[in-house]
């Protein structure tokens, strides 16, 4: 008994560290925070903390991994069919499991991405799915000797539309429908920002500021 119970309290204290380093996160930056800070709060001394810490910076590239895996998997389930750009439904369903994602971590995501978190949170998200796509847009066109800058630039302004959006959706609050937010981005992907300007979708259901 005593070899499950061991290992299951060290996860749950792990997870105590992570959990009170996010709610501090919300409102100070990480400069600004010290151990003896995150120990008060959980009622825990800095030993335990060095067992599964290096310092507080470790903790938090253990919390953007653990995300960052989570993340993977979803896009390593779509990353081969999500080039195949003509079927919309292959992009919808992708970045509806990514939104899922993100709104069952929100208070994870929302203070790493937020003023007070990491940007370079951001950048290791966006540097990690070009790699992916772009290995896979290569594969499919090595015939015909597409330059690799083509696709990363065509990918970083994606993606960082991508970012703008979910960004905006975590900061109102989520309120925005996932399959709302999703339809919406579809429209945009494939019929383009002017489009969506000049004709927007008036049978839309994205509720509106009172």
């Amino acid at each position: 008994m005593t070899g499950i119970a061991g290992p299951k309290k060290s996860i749950q204290t792990k997870r105590i560290f992570m959990d009170a380093f996010i709610a501090l996160n919300h409102d100070k930056m990480i400069d600004k925070m010290s151990i003896k800070e995150l120990c008060n709060r959980v009622g825990l001394n800095r030993g335990t903390f060095y067992l599964h810490f290096q310092d507080i910076y470790d903790l938090r590239e253990q919390i953007e991994n653990e995300l960052l895996n989570g993340m993977k998997e979803i896009f390593l389930e779509f990353s081969k069919d999500i080039i195949i750009i003509k079927d919309p439904h292959i992009a919808r369903n992708a970045f509806s499991s990514i939104l899922a994602y993100i709104q069952k971590h929100h208070l994870y995501f929302e203070a790493l991405l937020g003023p007070t978190g990491d940007i370079s949170f951001i950048n290791k998200i966006k540097n990690y799915v070009k790699l992916l796509l772009v290995d896979n847009l290569l594969l499919r066109d090595k015939e015909n000797n597409i330059n690799k800058d083509y696709y990363e630039l065509i990918l970083e302004y994606g993606l960082s539309a991508n970012v703008g959006i979910i960004m905006y959706w975590m900061k109102n609050g989520m309120k925005i429908p996932i399959d709302e937010l999703v339809t919406l981005y579809n429209e945009l992907m494939f019929n383009g920002l002017a489009q969506g300007i000049l004709t927007p979708n008036t049978s839309s259901r994205i509720p509106k500021e009172v």
